[in-house]
């Protein structure tokens, strides 16, 4: 079901793109928003299935959003955890220092985050050093 509203984010991001006055974007919108809750309930498990408030209460471009960063980042958490050895004390240390850097350098440290889970991965010097102090490697493992 993610792949659904995932796949209809791109749709949307499609349709903002372009040139089209801001009445066909909202419309283009509504019709979006419309098809993924009929696919959704037409493919769906079962009545009550655990997607349907995600689908049904609101749905809207904040929430796809959401869904969306979180499966994009998901990958990088993961290897960002097994680089700390599992341990989650150290892990939620990494995430600390991440939250605090600006949204931008955080998704690149993320995305760049290789096995040594230090969150640097592939990063250039010079994108280290617009913020040296997050994340850091820690020193007492």
């Amino acid at each position: 079901m993610a792949q659904l509203a995932l796949a209809a984010r791109q749709r949307l991001a499609e349709a903002f793109a372009t040139a089209a006055p801001d009445a066909w974007k909202r419309t283009r919108k509504a019709e979006i928003l419309a098809d993924l809750r009929r696919t959704y309930h037409d493919r769906r498990p079962e009545p009550g299935d655990r997607w349907d408030g995600f689908f049904d209460d609101g749905l809207n471009n904040a929430r796809l959003a959401a869904l969306g960063a979180y499966h994009e980042l998901v990958p990088a958490l993961r290897t960002l955890l097994a680089g700390c050895g599992g341990d989650l004390e150290r892990f939620y240390r990494q995430a600390e220092s991440l939250a605090g850097l600006p949204p931008e350098l955080r998704r690149q440290r993320l995305e760049a985050t290789d096995a040594t889970g230090d969150g640097y991965g592939r990063l250039s010097r010079a994108a280290r050093r617009q913020a040296p102090d997050a994340p850091v490697r820690d020193q007492r493992y």
